[in-house]
């Protein structure tokens, strides 16, 4: 949740290089689904394989539904720990299973100088290879979402006060039982995180 934090990752979200190529994948009107950043030092392990499009069952859809972007703040090489895709990945449509994660068959190391941003759709396979070298790996996360992906009202209004005698699927369908626009950091609870991921994905 880093916008608004400094000016600096206004200009980060607003580079039209990377807003072209976010619309280009997610559509006209294209919509912030997540901006972050992850600071990995020596020791720091694997990221396993995943698919970032988490919010959609297999098969996924023809059209792209999201698109994460890494600015590298510093050399991206295997050995620092560089994000690692599976080429070709996409034409599954589908999340891959734990035999797939664990054997990462076929996966790359995307190294490239400080200053680059590596990007990929909600489709590809890809996770981070461990860092083994001194210094820190420092990366700028954004997603970008088709904007389809929200809902078209907005019920934030009606706090805790009127939810509390309702029932709980009254919870499940405002929103408030995953971590999905969170104000406070959600995700950081793992009963929040697995529950989400979980449903994400029936």
């Amino acid at each position: 949740m880093l916008l608004g934090q400094d000016p600096i990752f206004e200009e980060v979200l607003l580079n039209p290089k990377i807003l072209a190529m976010a619309e280009i994948m997610c559509g006209k009107g294209a919509i912030l689904s997540q901006l972050t950043s992850s600071v990995r030092g020596k020791g720091a392990g694997a990221l396993m394989i995943h698919a970032d499009q988490n919010w959609t069952p297999a098969p996924f859809p023809v059209h792209n539904q999201m698109a994460t972007f890494c600015w590298a703040c510093d050399d991206f090489t295997r050995d620092g720990g560089a994000t690692r895709v599976i080429p070709g990945t996409h034409v599954h449509r589908r999340h891959p299973n734990p035999q797939e994660m664990a054997a990462a068959e076929g996966a790359i190391a995307t190294e490239c100088p400080a200053g680059s941003v590596a990007f990929w759709d909600g489709s590809i396979w890809h996770g981070n290879w461990k860092r083994t070298v001194p210094g820190r790996r420092v990366v700028v996360h954004m997603t970008y979402a088709r904007m389809s992906l929200r809902p078209v009202e907005n019920y934030g209004f009606l706090g805790e006060d009127w939810l509390k005698d309702k029932p709980y699927q009254m919870r499940v369908l405002l929103g408030r039982e995953d971590f999905l626009e969170s104000a406070d950091n959600a995700i950081a609870d793992s009963e929040i995180r697995e529950r989400t991921l979980g449903w994400s994905q029936t």
